[in-house]
């Protein structure tokens, strides 16, 4: 390319590599940044599964010395077994059925 080219309004082929080079510049310390702040990710994730572990083998410390149904559970944040919801049963097909499991239609 001819090096004077130069279309008027800073539109040069110098002002163009210039910009060009100072957004590879941009583009690298983004780059630096996101391996940063991937690595940081990393660390919290790591501290927080640790702490999750830990409330785990507290939690289930407290429930072999006071008992899944005990006030101490209560304390912190947990259920009584006995305030537990049950699961509801879903009532079965009503009249007969097909060997596949599926309600037969009656008129």
């Amino acid at each position: 390319m001819e090096s004077k080219l130069d279309f008027g309004k800073s539109l040069t082929l110098a002002a163009y590599i210039a910009k060009t080079d100072a957004t590879r510049a941009l583009l690298a310390n983004l780059n630096t940044l996101i391996a940063q702040l991937e690595s940081a990710r990393n660390v919290f994730t790591q501290g927080e599964d640790e702490l999750i572990g830990m409330s785990r083998r507290m939690r289930n410390g407290l429930l072999v010395q006071f008992g899944p149904n005990s006030d101490e559970l209560e304390a912190v944040g947990g259920i009584r077994t006995s305030e537990r919801k049950r699961a509801a049963r879903r009532p079965g097909p009503v009249g007969p059925v097909e060997s596949d499991g599926s309600s037969v239609a009656t008129a």
